[in-house]
């Protein structure tokens, strides 16, 4: 549901790391560095790495590579790591255009500025991490709350200009229907202070599309085709409360500091020699694919823990994965291990065991479910 977004993420994330580099690199090669101010063909000006530059993709990292090169070069050393990345062990030379060398790997972990860029970038993770508080799950997050609702704010824009002539307006009944819900949420949960901006909530009209997703400035988008998957109200918190959690958690700024990560271990890898697309391949598969289910996971425990605090049935989720995996293709086929989310199969399975835990602790306030309400209603009828 938010893969839209987590190419954004990728971008700016890259931007930053470019930028890094850069500022030094440009300072090394004698080259000016300046604040480059663009024009967006929506008439939005782009200044430095506050934008979501859309013209970001896989050659950059080649182009990174290639000053470090230049820069190599200019130094006079045939190889040699670059002084932006810091003063290299005299014993030890390296040129990434060569390809990886199991003699040069074992020389290059021994010295000095290997050990210090493993020392320093592991006491910058460190001391970066912090627990979920929701759940107590360690993670590493440096992205500040800011940029995070900057970043929201340009995704809507984005979101709004693609879906916005489907929007319907606040008094249709699809849309007090969602936005009863998500409200009811919100306010049985205390969250009216987790979303910067304010929750705001629109229903898309598109039957064909089974999907929701919020933006961390607190907005979510619903899309009409996914309230029969839903089923009734109970359904539908389960995916309201998903989407709220994820905000709640601060998902979001999660994925854009572990591509900090994720692109930082690509360049290291790739100053050994290692293809870069090859280590891309690599992280993608055994770091950022995990940590991405990881965070769909903990939504789903977060958002029963939401609905259920609202009064409404977290055992209704299991029939709203069993729904959505009918609708998913190749039926018996597990590729969750190739998806940022689990298998709806999967979740059908772990929902229904923390359902069946979260309910015992229903609010008393709450009063009875309605499947305690509806035999007493059948009977009775009977009797009249």
């Amino acid at each position: 549901m938010q893969g839209r977004f987590d190419a954004a993420i990728s971008k700016v994330c890259f931007e930053l790391l470019l930028e890094t580099f850069g500022r030094t690199i440009g300072r090394d090669l004698g080259e000016p560095v300046e604040e480059k101010e663009e024009t967006s063909e929506e008439g939005g000006r782009l200044r430095g790495n506050s934008s979501l530059r859309q013209d970001l993709n896989a050659k950059d990292v080649f182009t990174v590579m290639e000053i470090l090169r230049r820069q190599q070069q200019q130094q006079g050393g045939r190889g040699g790591l670059p002084s932006v990345l810091g003063s290299a062990s005299s014993r030890y030379r390296h040129d990434p255009r060569q390809g990886f060398s199991w003699h040069n790997f074992k020389a290059y972990v021994r010295s000095p500025f290997f050990l210090i860029l493993v020392g320093g970038g592991g006491a910058y993770y460190v001391f970066h991490l912090e627990r979920v508080e929701e759940t107590g799950r360690w993670r590493f997050m440096d992205v500040s709350p800011s940029m995070e609702v900057e970043m929201g704010e340009q995704a809507f824009q984005e979101t709004i200009g693609e879906y916005g002539r489907k929007v319907l307006p606040d008094y249709h009944p699809q849309a007090r229907y969602v936005q009863s819900v998500v409200k009811r949420i919100i306010h049985a949960n205390g969250l009216e202070g987790k979303a910067p901006s304010g929750w705001k909530t629109f229903v898309v009209k598109d039957d064909a599309t089974k999907n929701a997703f919020v933006l961390p400035n607190g907005t979510i988008f619903v899309f009409t085709g996914i309230l029969p998957v839903a089923g009734d109200a109970d359904g539908l918190a389960c995916v309201l409360g998903h989407e709220i959690a994820h905000q709640v958690a601060r998902h979001s700024a999660e994925r854009m500091s572990g591509m900090k990560v994720f692109y930082g271990l690509a360049l290291l890898l790739a100053s050994f020699g290692i293809d870069m697309g090859l280590s891309q391949f690599l992280l993608q598969y055994v770091y950022s694919l995990p940590n991405s289910r990881k965070n769909e996971t903990e939504a789903d425990l977060i958002g029963l823990r939401l609905a259920n605090q609202a009064c409404f049935d977290p055992r209704a989720a299991e029939g709203l994965w069993q729904r959505m995996s009918a609708t998913e293709e190749m039926p018996g086929v597990d590729m969750s291990f190739l998806s940022t989310h689990p298998s709806s199969k999967n979740r059908t399975v772990q929902v229904r065991k923390w359902a069946d835990e979260i309910i015992q602790d229903r609010p008393a306030a709450c009063g009875p479910l309605r499947h305690q309400v509806q035999p007493f209603q059948q009977a009775s009828r009977s009797r009249w």
